[in-house]
């Protein structure tokens, strides 16, 4: 056994020695802790959130908007752009270029015989 692999198993049997008495100590804790009864519980009282109020921007009453917006113009004759199928003008390139220099694939052709 190598001294790469003696380290490694050591390490295994710590991690699992760490988990083991992890999970004792914490039986040992939840056996210890006194039972609460329920009215224990109720007996606390809780703080409590104050809210705040919320509060209405006002308006003037004087400044009104007369201005109208413009009516919307429906759209016609466009086109979304959605995701490129095959990624970018780069990632294409890049493709073509494999292609190129890569060939064919080989596992199609016959085998050749050997003399």
């Amino acid at each position: 056994m190598t001294r790469t692999q003696l380290i490694l198993l050591a390490g295994m049997v710590l991690a699992l020695l760490i988990s083991f008495l992890r999970r004792l100590r914490q039986g040992r804790i939840e056996r210890d802790a006194p039972h609460r009864r329920e009215s224990d519980v109720s007996e606390r009282s809780r703080p409590t959130r104050q809210r705040t109020p919320v509060v209405t921007p006002r308006r003037s009453p004087a400044v009104l908007d007369t201005t109208s917006a413009p009516p919307a113009r429906p759209r016609v004759g466009t086109r979304l752009r959605g995701c490129a199928p095959l990624g970018g003008v780069r990632q294409v390139r890049h493709g073509i270029v494999l292609m190129t220099i890569l060939g064919p694939c080989r596992a199609l052709e016959p085998p050749v015989p050997q003399a």
